[in-house]
């Protein structure tokens, strides 16, 4: 009553076949009939696989106490059609899923290597700019103790000069 006041077809399907069970256990035959071709009606109108492949499942041990074994096994070959084709359906998406997950690792092993490439080429970047300062600085070094030579030489210079001209 609740799935049917919240229009859950799902749920309503998976209750008659719930419903169905119970009425074969409790030796309710044509109740449990009715359950499981209800639960059949509403599984196959939603395409709803699994509760179909229960109601077929239902079906089968319903018509097995029944003694009828011709509805029996037909059902029995609907339900492991149903199964099966659940089945594949999961293998396809375990599949389709890994195929996914691989290409998606993939794509993030290209990216880290990428990655990786623009960090050693900006190390070495970086590398190249701190030994062009390095230079940089110990040329004007070189440069500035140069002058300071030429400075003292000419102190010298005009100091000796002087001390001549005072001679």
């Amino acid at each position: 009553k609740i799935f049917e006041k919240m229009e859950a077809k799902d749920g309503i399907a998976s209750a008659h076949i719930n419903l169905g069970a119970l009425a074969v256990k409790l030796g309710q035959i044509t109740i449990a009939k009715k359950h499981y071709e209800t639960a059949l009606s509403i599984s196959t109108e939603i395409g709803n696989y699994t509760a179909t492949k229960d109601c077929y499942e239902g079906l089968y041990k319903f018509y097995l106490k029944q003694n009828d074994c011709k509805l029996a096994l037909s059902n029995y070959q609907l339900f492991i059609n149903y199964r099966d084709s659940l089945l594949n359906q999961e293998n396809t998406k375990k599949v389709v899923q890994a195929q996914m997950n691989y290409e998606f690792e993939k794509k993030i092993q290209i990216a880290k290597l990428e990655q990786e490439k623009k960090d050693v080429a900006a190390r070495e970047e970086k590398q190249k700019q701190v030994y062009i300062r390095n230079s940089l600085i110990a040329g004007f070094l070189v440069l500035l103790l140069f002058a300071f030579f030429i400075y003292r030489s000419y102190r010298i210079n005009k100091k000796t000069a002087r001390d001549l001209a005072q001679k």
